[in-house]
């Protein structure tokens, strides 16, 4: 089935909208109804928060409230929908945005609010009911070399940030050592299905120095822990703890550096 419908925003607000817990599919049409249909910006405690057109300024607690569903419900919802190119999630200090993809497939009407590209669309549309079902194959194949650049653009993002995660590591070479940090790297570093978010991306709060102290804690409990220091020569040997003050030969920190090569 193809084509769309107007729908009133108000019949986001009903009763009869909100009567009961929502559907998966009642879900999706509400994030799509929910999602500005302009710029805009709101704020949360005090700070403000640019949200633009499609996307929705709404936590995963506020969700799961308004759907009536349990908070990781809502977190397994949302993942899919990612997995499958439908949203993308962007989490800040103040609130988490969600982007509608291709929203302009659902809500473009070629109004003064609509894009450029929303506006050619609808001009090449062909309305055969009231529905106004597109039968033009060109606009098909638009959409489908869209979704590709699209997905091409993400996955070029997520390599980038990849290489940022991976130099955010190399100053605690010289307090863990090397074995360590690429193991701590190469787990938080492991891509989703459609390869546009890191494992470590998902996790509500991340602290680098924090989640590396564990690491170490459970790499020694579990006797796989390798206590190196770095010396005059830059050679690595082995009986210093983490938190010792480490070694500032800045030679053989580079070498070993270059040969972690993260990322």
């Amino acid at each position: 089935m193809e084509g769309w419908i107007k729908i009133y925003r108000k019949l986001a607000d009903s009763q009869l909208w909100l009567s009961e817990p929502f559907t998966r599919g009642q879900a999706w049409a509400d994030l799509i109804i929910l999602a500005n249909h302009e710029d805009n910006y709101f704020r949360v405690r005090g700070i403000k928060v640019d949200v633009k057109r499609g996307q929705v300024g709404y936590t995963s607690a506020s969700l799961a409230s308004r759907w009536r569903w349990s908070k990781g419900k809502v977190l397994r919802f949302l993942n899919e929908l990612e997995n499958e190119m439908q949203i993308e999630t962007q989490k800040n200090n103040a609130t988490t945005l969600i982007s509608i993809l291709n929203y302009y497939e659902y809500q473009g009407d070629g109004t003064q609010n609509g894009t450029q590209t929303e506006r050619r669309r609808n001009a090449d549309e062909t309305q055969t009911d009231p529905n106004n079902n597109i039968n033009n194959n060109n606009i098909k194949e638009s959409t489908k070399v869209d979704k590709k650049k699209k997905s091409i653009a993400a996955k070029a993002a997520t390599l980038k940030r990849k290489e940022e995660f991976g130099k955010s590591l190399i100053p605690f070479i010289e307090k863990y050592s090397k074995e360590m940090i690429r193991s701590f790297f190469d787990y938080w570093s492991e891509l989703n299905k459609s390869e546009t978010k890191m494992r470590f991306e998902k996790q509500p709060t991340w602290e680098v120095s924090k989640r590396l102290a564990t690491w170490a804690k459970k790499e020694k409990f579990n006797g796989n822990k390798k206590n190196t220091s770095i010396t005059n020569s830059g050679n690595i040997n082995s009986g210093k703890e983490p938190g010792d003050q480490p070694n500032t030969d800045t030679a053989g920190l580079k070498e070993l550096i270059n040969s972690v090569r993260i990322g």
